[in-house]
């Protein structure tokens, strides 16, 4: 088995590209080398050198060269007609071969030509590269290879393995184009029915949650999705209040009601196969978000409801009745405004400590910068409350209670406020102008600072709502009264149908992320369950349980909860699932920071316990261990033990707006100073 003449050529073209003037100097070296001396080289870069064959008179066939390069592409089943085989070669075929020729043929001849040939194979851009891909595809399809095969008796078993894969690649590249083809709108049950949507079109605080939830009041049956645990426990609370018997289901908790009619829930938890009068989707905007916003595309496309209510900023207006249309249903609109409107304060003292109102929420963007800012506060005698993700929701909802009753002056947050919290804030107040999102440190979008800043002039408590920043004035401005782009695009999820092909889940999840989209659709971001995937699939290949696994919210920048995550799937994977339990913190701590991953770890588990050990008493057990880490942060809340920020080395606290871990002594102190 060799490379074809052409194919040799071809690779031979690449490298007189970028090295004409020496390539009579290479040739020349590769053919004055002996055998033997070919073979030390060889040894000593760990090529065996019996893949190598020289001939008996002192000179070396380049062709010869290649032949093992040529037998270790059959060890891989990756070899045919398939659109894949450019990926493999790029990556690991050609580069190999050009590293090796240039360990042959020594170090400072090669150099000069192997950095640019590397950077066009990593770019994918040279012509030359794109002819070798050609006639390796053309040399190598799944015929031809199974012919080549065939010829040694010792690769049977490896030719019907590449065979089966290849096969099964086209399976999976068919049912991806296949999915092209079809509107995700169709493989929903609701296309049975006749749904009239009514949509909510308006800024922050223009009344739509409002009007939509008095239409699921005045049904006999309803449920209403929202972007947020806390949102879905305010409408609990509220609709359970006005006398309207209400459950409350969440990803990590579950509260039925005796003969309740209505469910408030997150999105995510909406049951397709259950019939509803009403039903109102909160925040629908979302509908763009690449981690969560497929979530609202099936609530839309897939709920069950005559009626169907939902809550939208303008620019989502578009993207909803295309939806709508798509599905065959009928729609109204009702566009809102602002009763009260909203103001940019400029002037604002970079020190905000010195122009404290009542009514301000101070915004950040990290559980640090929270603590720090509060810290800063509590020296002033200030009273504030505090409202960031990693609180527990009857936490959040304690805090937002005390400042909407006066218990406390000020408010200190994150975007967690942005979704939905009807709180009387008087003033928005941006500390920053950007936010770590996971990736990349990053500004502050226009969509994300108007739905903060709208926030500020609760109507019936103020005439107006005031907005203003410690950094760019005119950026927070612009971003408040100027248009935002239409949404373009509805984000849609894994399709479960693919879990049958014969590959790892992380593979078909790559796949599915890389294929083709319908237009007027964006793929959801699958990055955090590959990850879960490539943990979870070495220890056992039923790829349903896998899906289930990596479906459940785990923050995966937690160590703790990313090993309680996985030996818990271990226990579930070898079929231990009722010893879950013993995983339930024994004792909480007394740092907020210890009791706030212990609720990360009790939701884990919650969810685990639900889904593979369903148990009432074990549910209620882990509920009330919530309430004790909830009791226990509420305490070290109403005693300001808030975590500020402090040198890494000596401990010394820092303000909230000094951007290193260590201070100005403890960098001296470790400066090395070079006097000459």
């Amino acid at each position: 088995m060799k490379l074809n003449q052409k194919t040799i050529l071809a690779i031979h073209r690449a490298f007189k590209e970028y090295d004409k003037e020496n390539l009579k100097a290479i040739s020349d070296k590769i053919k004055n080398k002996t055998a033997k001396e070919v073979e030390n080289t060889l040894k000593t870069k760990r090529i065996h050198p019996a893949n190598i064959k020289g001939t008996h008179d002192g000179t070396f066939d380049l062709p010869e060269f290649f032949d093992h390069f040529d037998r270790k592409m059959f060890h891989e089943p990756f070899i045919n007609e398939l659109p894949y085989i450019p990926d493999y070669f790029y990556r690991q075929f050609l580069a190999e071969i050009m590293n090796s020729i240039g360990k042959a043929v020594g170090t400072n001849i090669s150099a000069q030509y192997r950095k640019p040939f590397k950077g066009a194979v990593r770019q994918k851009t040279d012509k030359y590269v794109k002819e070798i891909i050609a006639e390796l595809r053309h040399e190598f399809s799944i015929q031809r290879t199974g012919e080549l095969l065939s010829e040694n008796p010792n690769y049977n078993s490896r030719r019907d393995e590449i065979i089966s894969v290849s096969l099964e690649y086209g399976r999976l590249y068919e049912k991806l184009l296949n999915e092209t083809d079809v509107s995700p709108a169709g493989t929903y049950e609701a296309r049975k029915l006749r749904r009239h949507f009514v949509l909510h079109i308006g800024p922050t605080n223009s009344g739509k949650t409002h009007e939509a939830v008095k239409a699921l009041e005045e049904a006999k049956t309803g449920v209403y999705l929202a972007p947020l645990r806390l949102l879905a426990y305010e409408q609990f609370d509220r609709l359970n209040k006005d006398g309207i018997l209400c459950n409350l289901l969440t990803g990590e908790e579950s509260i039925e009601i005796p003969f309740a009619e209505h469910t408030a829930s997150t999105v995510e938890m909406l049951d397709l196969n259950r019939d509803y009068e009403v039903a109102v989707i909160d925040e629908v905007q979302m509908i763009a978000d690449r981690m969560r916003g497929h979530a609202w595309t099936r609530a839309i496309l897939g709920a069950k409801a005559e009626n169907i209510h939902l809550c939208a900023s303008p620019e989502a207006e578009k993207i909803l009745v295309r939806l709508i249309e798509e599905c065959g249903d009928s729609y109204e609109i009702h566009h809102k405004e602002r009763p009260v409107p909203l103001r940019y304060e400029r002037s604002m003292s970079h020190d905000f400590v010195k122009d404290i109102r009542k009514g301000d929420a101070y915004i950040v963007f990290s559980r640090k910068d929270v603590h720090t800012v509060a810290a800063e506060l509590k020296e002033k005698g200030v009273r504030y409350s505090i409202i960031y993700g990693n609180l527990p929701y009857d936490v959040r909802h304690e805090e937002a209670r005390k400042f909407s009753e006066g218990e406390s002056d000020v408010l200190v947050a994150t975007d967690a406020i942005g979704m939905g919290l009807n709180l009387p804030i008087k003033r928005i107040v941006f500390i920053r102008q950007s936010k770590f999102d996971g990736v990349s440190l990053r500004e502050l979008t226009r969509g994300e600072i108007r739905q903060i800043a709208g926030r500020a002039g609760r109507y019936g408590i103020y005439d107006e709502g005031l907005y203003t920043s410690l950094e760019d004035d005119d950026y927070f401005e612009r971003a408040v009264t100027g248009p935002l782009p239409d949404i373009t695009s509805a984000v849609i999820s894994f399709p479960e149908g693919l879990l049958d092909l014969n590959f790892d889940l992380s593979l078909i999840m790559r796949k599915w992320e890389d294929g083709l989209t319908r237009h007027g659709y964006t793929k959801s971001d699958l990055s955090e369950e590959i990850v879960m995937c490539s943990i979870i699939e070495k220890k056992t290949a039923d790829k349903k349980l896998i899906y289930d696994l990596v479906s459940m919210p785990v923050e995966l920048k937690s160590k703790r909860c990313m090993e309680v995550w996985e030996t818990a799937a271990d226990m579930v994977i070898e079929g231990r699932a009722k010893e879950l339990m013993a995983l339930l913190p024994e004792r909480t701590g007394t740092v907020m920071a210890a009791l706030e991953e212990d609720y990360k770890v009790c939701d884990i588990l919650y969810n685990m316990v639900r889904r593979f050990a369903p148990s009432k008493e074990d549910l209620e057990t882990i509920m009330d261990k919530k309430r004790q880490i909830s009791s226990e942060l509420n305490t070290l809340i109403e005693k300001q033990a808030v975590e500020r920020k402090t040198c890494r080395m000596c401990g010394k606290p820092l303000k909230w707006s000094y951007s290193y871990g260590i201070c100005g002594k403890c960098y001296n102190s470790t400066k090395e100073f070079d006097w000459w």
